[in-house]
């Protein structure tokens, strides 16, 4: 049991070394110290960046740009990984507990991180590789 759970810790761990660009894990690791030394010397990595909207496109549901897009949407995100940025309470929205813990609507109470997750889970049984788990990755804060 034991080694079956090594296996499977190995084997994500090859894939996200396989998956990042700049050298694997250990590229990850080298630019992670890099990061963090300039961050204790006071430096920003972004110094000189200038942040930019970038041009979108505006679509009517039904229309031919939207059904190709929605197409060739739809062939990308049984490859997709899902981010949920869930940090704060709703309190703004009068309500006192974490935002995610809100209902989507009132007839089934269906919370919010429910209805995030069965859309995925839905993405996932319709789209994805069979037996390939789309990744959320949940971000909070100290609330």
């Amino acid at each position: 049991k034991d080694n079956d759970k090594k296996k499977a810790l190995m084997s994500k761990l090859e894939l996200v070394d396989q998956s990042y660009p700049d050298g694997g894990l250990a590229g990850y690791l080298t630019n992670a110290i890099a990061l963090l030394e300039k961050s204790r010397r006071g430096e920003n990595p972004l110094e000189g960046w200038i942040p930019s909207v970038p041009k979108g496109e505006a679509f009517e549901v039904g229309t031919d740009a939207f059904l190709r897009s929605e197409e060739l949407g739809l062939k990308e995100v049984g490859k997709c990984g899902f981010i949920l940025v869930a940090g704060g309470l709703g309190e703004r929205l009068g309500y006192g507990d974490i935002k995610i813990g809100l209902p989507t609507e009132l007839a089934t109470g269906t919370t919010y991180i429910q209805f995030y997750i069965e859309t995925i889970l839905a993405f996932q049984s319709r789209y994805a590789e069979p037996g390939k788990k789309l990744p959320l990755c949940i971000m909070t804060s100290g609330d």
